[in-house]
């Protein structure tokens, strides 16, 4: 069995797209033949020769974590001494995180996943059994900050929350894929949170499928007129709203220092330390855990039973990877979904660790407060006709 201390050694992060810096304990990249070992005496080479490695993209095909996922792939494996072979494949949810976390050393199976929060949130279901301490990363991108936006007849009676605070009329209005408690989660969280903590006058709803295409059809018929998503999704998708004042972004949140989101001129975007009032900062900390990503976005992540030296080998491939600035501008390309303003930085697989753990240990010291508010927004806003 492999045995993990709380602190890796930390590597800087990679900055991709404005510019490369790279400051690491395991060097600065090269051909994988340059390191056959950790320096522990452990044969990488002779380890992966011959060996394929499994990835599963614990989301569905086509989609940005699985674009990412699979650009990563054979790239990491050309850095692997003895270049194995990779395999990618697709099992989204709670189902292809138990499978790369079950999986025995033997099989090299890695998993890849949209965010930290996903990995500790699925641990908490009784049928996955696993513990959010089970995962251990290779690499990371930064996390996606968040945002509130809206439009429509909202937009035009309020520039702010606070100016809404109290307020009856108009409505907000908001959807998500919601079937019970336990899926209160992220922005289905911090939308009811927002509508308590400033008393808002809110209908949401669930739906079969809150995919952005599905969404943005429901305000365009005035169906919703608030959507909580990623902030280059809201500047992306609606920027022509953005220009014309018929959407006000209201808020961002879970702002992650790794990743950056420039609006276009004449678009002001207040993080969630500004646009809340003062005595809600203590309480929106307290959140953060089950709204936010964790601080780590996209990300290669492997179970405990692949040996520490293995982990080791995999982290620097990935170092390895993001040095190559020709392979970041791609990459860069491939995340950023044509928005402009968008940085994104690459996380060793140390420092991601060490945020994935703050933030499920966060998680873990407020579930029983998590839980008393996800029943009662369930059966305050969601569980409605």
């Amino acid at each position: 069995m492999r045995t993990h201390g709380r602190w890796r050694r930390a590597i800087s992060a990679l900055v991709i797209g404005a510019g490369l810096v790279l400051s690491s304990a395991c060097g600065s990249g090269g051909d994988s033949t340059e390191a056959t070992g950790t320096g522990s005496g452990f044969d990488a080479a002779a380890y992966f020769k011959g060996k394929t490695i499994q990835v599963i993209v614990t989301h569905s095909a086509g989609g940005g974590t699985d674009l990412f996922g699979r650009f990563i792939a054979p790239r990491l494996a050309a850095k692997i001494p003895g270049n194995p072979r990779i395999a990618v494949t697709n099992k989204g949810g709670v189902g292809g995180m138990t499978d790369v976390v079950k999986a025995p050393e033997q099989e090299l199976v890695l998993g890849v996943t949209s965010q930290g929060s996903a990995l500790y949130l699925a641990a908490q279901d009784p049928e996955a059994g696993f513990k959010e301490s089970d995962v251990h990363f290779v690499g990371s991108t930064g996390g996606e900050p968040r945002s509130i936006i809206g439009y429509g007849d909202i937009a035009k009676a309020f520039n702010t929350f606070t100016d809404a605070i109290g307020k009856p009329e108009p409505t907000f209005k908001s959807a998500g894929t919601v079937g019970g408690p336990i899926d209160i989660v992220s922005d289905a969280f911090m939308v009811p949170w927002l509508c308590e903590s400033l008393r808002l006058s809110c209908k949401l709803f669930s739906v079969a499928d809150d995919d952005s295409s599905d969404l943005n059809l429901m305000i365009e018929r005035g169906e919703m007129n608030l959507q909580s998503g990623t902030l280059v999704g809201a500047i992306r998708d609606h920027s022509s709203e953005l220009a014309n004042g018929s959407a006000k972004i209201y808020m961002s949140f879970a702002e992650d220092p790794h990743t950056t989101v420039t609006p276009p001129a004449g678009v002001k975007v207040l993080p969630a330390t500004e646009a809340l009032p003062q005595d809600l900062q203590k309480e929106y900390a307290r959140i953060l855990p089950i709204v936010g990503g964790g601080n780590v976005g996209r990300s290669f992540w492997a179970g405990p039973n692949i040996p520490t030296e293995v982990v080791e080998v995999l982290q620097k491939a990935y170092t390895d990877v993001v040095s190559d600035p020709e392979a970041v501008t791609q990459m860069q390309s491939v995340l950023s979904g044509g928005a402009d303003g968008y940085v994104v930085s690459a996380v060793s697989g140390a420092d991601s660790q060490k945020a994935y753990e703050e933030a499920a240990q966060g998680f873990v010291d407020n579930q029983g407060y998590y839980t008393e508010l996800q029943q009662k927004y369930w059966d305050k806003y969601w569980n409605v006709g």
